[in-house]
């Protein structure tokens, strides 16, 4: 699959989750790994590594040096990184013991499809903190991870809540572990 197609997929998953996870055309194919990795990851990760870096020059150059703010991009950067390979890798060893039949493909585009709002979320807070509020849209990703898993990646309905909560605690709790490794002791605790 094309990266113009898995970008046309997503909007149609963002904009519509319960119908848009549904849709699979056998003509579109499987996408692969390299394909969400390569070209669609890796700009994300520039657009959060340069809204982090302009946002906080725009705000604390004054009081902070450049080389800290650069030092604070940079080490996001590699939690972001981390932080999405660590998901991929974390569900896809757990789906066999919940009886799910997915790859690391299928979970990383479900991951990174619901880390979009997350994702924007990040930008928009750190371009303009007085939007803060804004940020409760990141309780779409959650909404975006039940459905995904429910009708992408087929879980069983008597299932669904606790695969979709204990799922949901390791998404929050390494993203956590990670701050707390990568950021937290260098530099002041922020999303």
């Amino acid at each position: 699959m094309k990266s113009q197609e898995l970008i046309k997929r997503i909007v149609r998953i963002l904009l519509n989750p319960i119908a848009g996870w549904d849709i699979h055309k056998p003509e579109d194919g499987e996408f692969s790994f390299k394909t969400i990795k390569k070209p669609i990851f890796v700009v994300t990760l520039a657009i959060l590594f340069l809204a982090r870096l302009v946002g906080k020059t725009i705000s604390e150059l004054a009081t902070t040096d450049f080389i800290y703010i650069l030092g604070f991009s940079v080490s996001m950067l590699i939690v972001d990184f981390l932080y999405f390979f660590l998901l991929i890798f974390i569900l896809n060893y757990l789906t066999p013991f919940y009886n799910i039949k997915a790859g690391k493909a299928k979970i990383a585009f479900l991951i990174y499809t619901c880390l979009l709002p997350f994702y924007f979320c990040i930008i928009v807070y750190n371009l303009f903190p007085a939007l803060y509020f804004l940020n409760v849209i990141i309780v779409y990703s959650l909404f975006l991870f039940y459905w995904g898993l429910k009708n992408y990646l087929k879980v069983q309905s008597k299932d669904a809540l606790i695969i979709f909560i204990t799922f949901s605690l390791i998404m929050l709790g390494s993203y956590l572990i990670l701050n707390f490794l990568f950021v937290r002791p260098f530099f002041d605790f922020t999303f």
